[in-house]
């Protein structure tokens, strides 16, 4: 909603959106479920750790042979690095083990929904952006 009127027609959403959509979904239900069914006892930071490196391993392999490891250093490429990093990264992870170790697997999955209305909001806020 926030992003198709910007998209011109033959980049449209497609299968592809729905090909690489799909098993992230999946796997954050999966992962969700299986943290609250079998690592409650788990330590939040050493969760997270592992999370980390996980993704850090099959991302920095992707990225070896699909990116140009080539990056522009200015303010808002440095911003977003720190933004993607503190915030999105360390704070959501964080926040999001604190919820399914105190029970909260239900609210963790209905704070999804709230993904595109505050990234619409954000971005009116920052970028003057409007809805069509």
């Amino acid at each position: 909603m926030v992003v198709t009127e910007k998209l011109p027609e033959e980049n449209s959403f497609g299968m592809d959106s729905i090909f690489f959509g799909s098993p992230a979904l999946i796997s954050i239900t999966l992962g969700t479920l299986y943290q609250k069914r079998f690592a409650t006892k788990l330590v939040i930071r050493t969760g997270a750790v592992i999370q980390f490196i996980s993704a850090l391993t099959i991302f920095g392999l992707f990225s070896l042979f699909l990116e140009t490891m080539v990056v522009e250093w200015n303010f808002e490429s440095i911003f977003a690095l720190f933004w993607l990093a503190l915030v999105l990264s360390i704070g959501s992870i964080l926040i999001l083990m604190r919820l399914i170790q105190s029970g909260a697997a239900a609210d963790v999955a209905s704070l999804f929904y709230l993904v595109p209305p505050a990234a619409a909001i954000e971005a009116w806020c920052l970028f003057d952006e409007k809805l069509g």
